[in-house]
């Protein structure tokens, strides 16, 4: 779908950006295809009875015939200007980001594997994937982690640390970040603040301090250029929906969760 909706886009960084990601997905999708474990005979008879009618592919000329009906003519408008709304650098930077993330999963993978210890399992990979790609991925592990219904039980437990354990912002960035809220130097605000964070999540980041009055304070810091990630993360989100949606693969209802 993110192959798809990259046609749909002039030749940008916005393009490079979605079938990046799309190779990414389609990694991480076959990871958990092929650790899920399959359900046993009685449980797999009663999702068979409960989830009729069955999922299915469209045919290629059905397909054909979508790409080229009016409405995909519409959809493509639609993805045009849902990409000139982008900003370039935030864009660029997404994509960079994805680049950079590859490269040091892969490298601490490598080096698990020519190292004495055990090497890593593939949730572990898949859930430091989604720490280096930041907020919107982070989420996702979170989601996987809130539901042990729907993921296998090592995926679940291991995304239980994307709930409070994700790596933090450097201190130079929150002090920055801090001072330009106050719009003065943090000494003359705070007599302290922990530059060890009590907790870092995905979008926020917590840190103890303590007023030039005495009283024990905590700050909550956004994290540095989330917001712009999150449109970008999210607006592709909503065009791989509604290029699904032309393709008869789901429903609107998707498109309108995602919007």
């Amino acid at each position: 779908a993110s192959l798809l909706a990259a046609s749909s886009c002039p030749s940008s960084s916005l393009g490079l950006y979605q079938t990046m990601l799309s190779l990414l997905s389609l990694a991480l999708g076959l990871s958990l295809l092929t650790t899920s474990r399959p359900p046993a005979p009685r449980a797999a008879a009663r999702l068979a009875a409960s989830s009729a009618p069955s999922f299915s592919l469209p045919s290629p000329i059905e397909t054909l015939k979508r790409l080229s009906s009016a409405e995909a003519r519409e959809l493509q408008r639609e993805l045009l200007e849902l990409a000139f709304e982008q900003d370039p650098q935030v864009v660029v930077r997404r994509s960079l980001d994805l680049a950079r993330a590859v490269r040091v999963v892969g490298s601490e993978t490598v080096q698990g594997l020519s190292s004495a210890a055990a090497a890593p399992e593939p949730p572990v990979i898949l859930r430091r994937m989604c720490e280096e790609l930041g907020a919107t991925y982070v989420k996702l592990g979170q989601f996987i982690a809130s539901s042990p219904t729907l993921f296998p039980p090592e995926y679940v437990q291991e995304f239980q640390k994307c709930l409070d354990a994700t790596p933090p912002m450097p201190w130079s960035d929150v002090k920055e970040i801090v001072e330009a809220e106050l719009g003065r130097p943090i000494g003359q605000v705070y007599a302290s603040v922990d530059e060890t964070p009590l907790a870092a999540a995905s979008i926020a980041q917590v840190h103890a301090a303590r007023l030039l009055s005495g009283e024990d304070v905590v700050l909550k810091v956004q994290k540095k250029g989330v917001q712009g990630s999150l449109k970008a993360d999210l607006d592709l989100l909503y065009a791989n929906a509604r290029v699904l949606q032309l393709l008869g693969v789901v429903t609107a209802e998707l498109s309108d969760v995602v919007a």
